[in-house]
Formats: structure tokens, sequence, C-alpha cells
């Protein structure tokens, strides 16, 4: 799954929830369904630029892109499609100590920034050695839990005056 094809289907899936699936035709006409089929009506909610961007990316027609159910998420692509808008936090530990993403897909990670202290003077993570503990607690359920990950890691200290992760994003 392309990164456009991702953006598409979080673009689709927050004004229609409950859309899987995303089908693109060797005519390069697409649409989007649920998993029993239905096809939602779309209005000038959805860009479909943004739509567009998706079919562009796609090499091969035709081409069927589906949301993974949480736990069959292989990469952080499919991780931010399904976490992404609500626990972006906790996508960032999970992308970096689950997935172990390095190169291009960390440059927008907020943990990988922070521990590297991109932020500024004095920014980097505190105890990062306890962080990596923190996310082996979750190496196998990580899913069922990125309410709590997205609250402990965007509450993460770092630097010095008390200042946290999420003062930085």
């Amino acid at each position: 799954m392309t990164p456009e094809v991702a953006r598409a289907l979080r673009h689709v899936r927050q004004r229609h929830e409950k859309v899987r699936l995303m089908v693109v035709t060797p005519e390069e006409k697409w649409l989007f369904m649920t998993a029993d089929g239905d096809a939602p009506e779309f209005d000038d909610n959805i860009d479909t630029q943004v739509i567009q961007d998706a079919v562009d990316s796609i090499t091969d027609l035709p081409y069927v892109a589906w949301v993974p159910d949480e736990d069959q998420i292989t990469d952080t692509n499919e991780l931010r499609l399904v976490f992404g808008d609500e626990y972006p936090y906790a996508c960032d530990a999970v992308a970096y100590y689950v997935f172990g993403e390095s190169g291009d897909d960390q440059c927008d990670n907020t943990v990988v920034k922070a521990m590297k202290g991109v932020y500024g003077y004095q920014s980097e993570i505190m105890n990062p050695q306890d962080m990596s503990a923190f996310m082996l607690e979750y190496e196998t359920t990580w899913w069922r839990y990125m309410n709590d990950i997205d609250d402990v890691i965007m509450n993460w200290p770092v630097g010095h005056d008390d200042q946290k992760i999420k003062d930085f994003f």
C-alpha cells in the first residue's frame, strides 16, 4: 500500500467509518466499500484530488487495498491508517519500538525526534531505556492498548522544567 493510498483511505474513513476497501479498475475508476460490500455516497466533504493522487501512485491495475484488522497490522502505513488520527504518539512509539522502522519513515516520528533532541536544546527524551522497557510490555498486544500508550508517550518527560513530548509536537 502506497502512502497516497493509505492517505486516501484515511481521508474517506474520516467521513465514512465503515469503509474497509478501495478498489481501482484497469480503467483507473475507483470505488470504496464496506466489508459488507456497500459503497457509501460521497458528498463535497470528500477531496477527490486525494483519491486521484492515490490512483496515480498505483503502478499495477486492477488494485485492491483494505484496512486490516487491528491485530493484522504489519507496517507503519497500515498502523497510521488504522490508528494515526486518534493515537499519533502511540503510533510513533509502535512504529519505532515494534516495527523498528528506519530511514524516511522516521522523519516525522515524534519519538525518534525527541530521542535525538531535534526539538532544540535539552529537548531529548529523558530515560529512553525506560521508554524501551515500557514498550516491551506491549510488544505483542499493543493494538489493544493504544489509548494507554498514547497517553504515556505524549506525557513522557523530555529535557528539563517538566516538559513533555506533547509540548514540542
